[in-house]
């Protein structure tokens, strides 16, 4: 007896995507743009909205979906649902992923242009290269993509400019100023 193996593949939703407007018919061609029919069913909804199923489930147990069949529902029935929960279909912002080669390329970045900041970071390389990636990681993409060394060197200059901003705003003792002959 052979038995056949379904192999289901997720794509995760592209975070800038949204229907064109806050309408139903927008709302409908967006979801049969992504796969969706006439009648659908709760795993086809949450992967194409990119919600979990027992949100979807939740909204079911609501009444808030004419079911067909047991986890089947009627697709203008889901338009409804989103037209009163538009969050789940809204528009999002997406942001950098940082990998090993990222972290490699920031640790090469900084080792041959940035040694007055390695320093200014107490010479911790390591330290210094794990908070410009997790940085990176908090920025969102924007409507232009630019190259990964470019995010990185605009990453290392704010930090930068953020040391600099540090260093010059430090209060210094008039007794240090006495001790160093009058200079800072």
């Amino acid at each position: 007896m052979e038995t056949e193996e379904k192999i289901v593949t997720e794509v995760a939703r592209d975070l800038r995507d949204a229907p064109d407007a806050a309408t139903k018919k927008s709302i409908k061609e967006w979801l049969i743009k992504r796969g969706a029919k006439g009648i659908i069913s709760t795993n086809a909804v949450a992967l194409i909205i990119g919600c979990s199923r027992r949100v979807i489930k939740d909204a079911e147990n609501d009444g808030a979906f004419k079911i067909l069949d047991k986890c089947t529902y009627d697709l203008d029935s889901v338009v409804d649902w989103l037209m009163k929960h538009p969050r789940y279909i809204a528009q999002e912002k997406k942001y950098y992923e940082v990998t090993e080669a990222t972290y490699k390329n920031v640790k090469d970045i900084l080792l041959r242009n940035s040694k007055t900041l390695i320093r200014l970071w107490n010479n911790d390389v390591d330290d210094l290269t794990a908070e410009i990636c997790y940085r990176i990681s908090k920025k969102p993409i924007g409507a232009t993509r630019v190259s990964e060394k470019t995010v990185i060197i605009n990453v290392i200059n704010n930090l930068w400019h953020e040391k600099q901003t540090q260093q010059i705003a430090k209060t210094v003792s008039l007794d240090a100023i006495r001790a160093n002959g009058g200079q800072i």
